[in-house]
């Protein structure tokens, strides 16, 4: 696995605190003549932008916002990471068995490959981009994480600096961070080749992502020696490692049924090599399954979650070079260049075939980039309030399911359900093969299908199926294009001086306001909060409606705000507070505001730099809710919310039942 994180200049006192000396990248030699362990003062050099001797300021221009550079991640299986840390593979100390060495060496040649990949901005090149004169970075391999727990990664820390041409410059971002599953494939590939080459021929079970794990320690072992994953998921990874308490893991490990002596019994079967046309085959289906077309990343990841065996990046690419060759290169709707498989393009044109003969077929649209979950679940449920008919919907995660339940009413649907009507969540992100299942399942029933563009996700630029795509723009029939905010009907307990006279929205939407509201006006205070951003978007407009805030877009005296993005001039994120009375209207594009942060005594005053970055403070995700103290009025059920236990007002659950209401929710 391959994580990317932007750092500042602040994190060399984290890395050189004695665990590991660090090393500089070949790079960094050649460019800056920085050799051996590495020391502070050059390192915070190196991310300041500065020469490491004189300490002058390298890139000619001095840019007012910087970016020192970012933090490559590279980790080895948990598994191996048990097997590193066992007895047979150090006996005591840090760990540096062939396994240890194996994981450096991979690093070393993805990190190479990355280096002769780099690139800079320049005007003076086709395309605008130059090869960059090599890769600034250093190295740290750690073996455990914050808890004590056996965890072998390395931390790459790359300089955002590097040389072409003769001229001092900032290196291009995306060469690393757009790729970095097929950065995190290749090193799964050459950490298996390695392992191969020290004398582990181990036996892997794959994932689907390239991903993957020694077939022979349990999973149950993986979960109880990584305690720390589990409280990073819960407090995030910054306040996890600060709460850190080493821990005994070996007999949690023990227990959970790890043998580090059985780890390396198991030998994988005899394969096809990777030149192998069985091997082209397998990574074609998968290709096709996933998607109509696919980028050289994505080939990289299809190899890695069916090659067990492993390979150098230099043999893996020029496998994915061949590939590529080999088949049809489709328009692509980003600069990144795009192919087809006949498999994949037999598919598509069979789904087209079935949506034509099923014919029963409801499109709702949503702009790239974009979604309208809102507007469309408010469609749905009117239509199933009034028609009576059967709905379920499909969506790809579970929690999908629960914001279409809490949202529109309607049940998740399951293999043989007989429904009326099926709804298809985020339809332009489904591959083919799960739309032809959907759609045959519709046909079996009867059902008409009503394909959702986006629904709980942003809709994409380029759908996962070219089928689909086209379908839609041959069988169009329906376009949900109008976003309307949630509000309370007139005469409801809520209902406030400026709020609307007429109501839309669900059933749970309107309670849960109409709590809120009437402990405003009791002076108590309660946040609103919601299961996804396009709720609590939602909830946010509804509250200013009710209030009577009638500046779009835009803050006035009385307002709740929140900061959304960093910490700045002393406010963290996620930081609550009102504005303050007596400052006119702000935009969030620009201006100044007076805002008095809650536990404040003083309003500050914050200008254009700050602006942009609040939010309305009515209502919040549940995450950041969990990080306040106020009761909560929650638009969905308690059990998608522990983290609210004890703080919560009320629920859309819990006020449907109150209602009476049988078919509402779903829950």
């Amino acid at each position: 696995m391959l994580i990317v994180k932007g750092i500042g200049v602040g994190v060399s006192d984290y890395f050189l605190d004695g665990r590991h000396n660090g090393r500089w990248s070949p790079g960094a030699g050649r460019l800056l003549s920085l050799e051996g362990p590495v020391r502070r003062g050059d390192l915070v050099a190196v991310l300041r932008g500065e020469h490491p001797v004189d300490r002058r300021y390298l890139p000619a221009y001095r840019a007012a916002r910087r970016r020192a550079g970012w933090d490559l991640i590279f980790c080895a299986p948990k598994s191996l990471s048990l097997m590193e840390a066992s007895p047979m593979d150090a006996a005591g100390g840090e760990p540096s068995g062939p396994v240890a060495q194996a994981h450096c060496a991979a690093v070393e040649a993805v990190v190479g490959h990355i280096e002769s990949s780099l690139t800079v901005r320049r005007l003076d090149s086709a395309g605008g981009f130059g090869p960059a004169g090599g890769l600034i970075g250093a190295s740290f391999t750690h073996h455990t994480n914050a808890a004590g727990e056996p965890h072998l990664h390395t931390h790459v820390l790359v300089a955002n600096l590097t040389c072409s041409a003769g001229r001092w410059s900032a290196v291009r971002a995306e060469d690393w961070y757009t790729g970095r599953q097929a950065l995190g494939a290749l090193y799964q590939l050459g950490l298996r080749h390695q392992l191969a080459l020290h004398g582990l021929s181990l036996d892997w079970r794959l994932q689907s992502d390239g991903l993957a794990d020694l077939a022979l320690v349990p999973r149950a072992a993986v979960r109880a020696t990584s305690s720390q994953a589990h409280v990073a998921r819960a407090l995030g990874r910054f306040e996890a490692r600060r709460r850190a308490v080493p821990q005994e893991w070996r007999e949690r490990a023990v227990a959970a049924g790890f043998d580090p002596t059985a780890a390396v019994q198991g030998r994988p079967a005899a394969g096809p090599s990777l030149f192998d046309p069985a091997v082209t085959r397998t990574v074609t289906t998968r290709l096709a399954v996933r998607r109509s077309d696919f980028r050289r990343a994505d080939v990289v990841v299809a190899l890695a979650a069916c090659w067990p065996s492993g390979a150098p990046p230099d043999h893996v690419l020029e496998w994915v070079d061949r590939f590529c060759a080999r088949n049809e290169e489709v328009p692509s709707p980003t600069a990144g260049r795009r192919w087809t498989t006949d498999l994949a393009r037999r598919a598509d044109q069979a789904l087209v075939r079935d949506l034509e003969a099923h014919g029963k077929l409801t499109v709702m649209r949503a702009p790239p980039g974009e979604s309208l979950l809102l507007a469309q679940t408010e469609g749905i449920d009117a239509r199933a309030a009034r028609s009576g008919l059967r709905f379920a919907v499909s969506s790809p995660s579970p929690s999908g399911e629960l914001r279409w339940a809490v949202l529109a009413g309607i049940p998740p649907f399951r293999p043989g359900d007989q429904v009326d009507v099926l709804v298809v969540d985020q339809a332009d992100r489904r591959p083919t093969a799960e739309l032809a299942r959907l759609v045959g399942a519709a046909r079996r029933s009867g059902a008409e299908l009503v394909f959702v563009e986006g629904g709980t996700m942003p809709a994409l630029t380029n759908p996962a199926s070219r089928g689909w795509a086209g379908a839609v723009r041959e069988m169009e029939r329906d376009a949900c294009d109008q976003h309307r905010p949630w509000g309370l009907p007139a005469g409801t307990a809520g209902a406030g001086p400026g709020g609307p006279e007429s109501l839309t929205g669900r059933v749970g939407a309107e309670e849960v306001l109409a709590r809120w509201y009437d402990a405003q006006r009791s002076g108590q205070p309660v946040l609103l909060s919601a299961l996804g951003l396009e709720e609590v978007r939602g909830l946010n407009r509804a509250a200013r409606l009710i209030l009577g805030r009638t500046t779009p877009g835009g803050f006035e005296p009385g307002d709740r705000v929140v900061l959304l993005r960093a910490r700045h001039d002393g406010v963290r994120h996620g930081e609550f507070g009102t504005v303050a009375d007596g400052a006119g209207p702000a935009s969030p594009d620009g201006g100044s505001v007076w805002i008095r942060w809650d536990g404040r005594r003083r309003p500050e005053r914050h200008g254009p730099d700050i602006v942009p970055r609040l939010g309305y403070g009515y209502a919040a995700s549940v995450r950041l809710a969990a990080e306040t103290t106020a009761q909560v009025a929650l638009l969905g059920p308690e059990r998608a919310a522990s983290g609210l236990r004890g703080r919560l007002l009320v629920t859309a659950e819990e006020r449907t039942r109150e209602r009476g209401m049988t078919r509402a929710l779903g829950l």
